[in-house]
């Protein structure tokens, strides 16, 4: 195991443990700032994939599927985009998704299957609601306020898919011509 050592963050100046060699920020935060992104941008950053805040980076492609290619000499061009920590986690190292088009449709199929307990919960009318007592009507509320916004990060997610599929498309054919 390599020793860790402390250094001094460029942007905020605090003191931080370095885990990876080369390390100049303490937080994906203040590696954006230095990128020179202010950080009213950083808070409106959402997920490429789904909608949601964005919490992390995804590489593409994997950053371990990179490695193993540049010994081998192959030249591979890598991007980042925002991705929240569930997006990012559910593609966690799958090299066969080599492309944005890849990963969002990956997303697009598992995220219903990530969120089925929040989409399983019937819709209440108003009528119903009044019917109910105060505790069990604000937790029948949060559970319906759950069920549309898993509903809106899954038509995010699709519509996501169903685009980046059509550039992708587009770009293939006009490679062709």
């Amino acid at each position: 195991m390599g020793r860790r050592t402390t250094a001094i963050c460029r942007e905020c100046h605090a003191e931080f443990k370095v885990w990876r060699q080369g390390a100049t920020t303490c937080s994906f935060k203040c590696q954006l700032t230095q990128w020179g992104a202010d950080l009213k941008q950083i808070e409106r950053a959402r997920c490429a994939y789904c909608g949601d805040p964005a919490t992390d980076e995804d590489h593409i492609p994997p950053r371990s599927a990179v490695a193993s290619l540049r010994t081998a000499n192959i030249r591979v061009f890598m991007h980042t985009v925002p991705s929240c920590a569930e997006c990012n986690s559910a593609i966690l190292n799958r090299r066969a998704l080599w492309t944005f088009a890849e990963r969002a449709a990956y997303v697009a199929d598992a995220l219903p299957q990530r969120l089925a307990k929040a989409l399983a919960c019937p819709d209440w009318d108003d009528e119903d609601l009044e019917e109910l007592g105060p505790t069990l009507r604000q937790h029948v509320e949060m559970s319906v306020y759950r069920r549309r916004w898993a509903q809106d990060r899954c038509d995010f997610a699709e519509a996501t898919a169903i685009t980046a599929n059509q550039w992708a498309s587009f770009g293939a054919s006009h490679l062709d011509e």
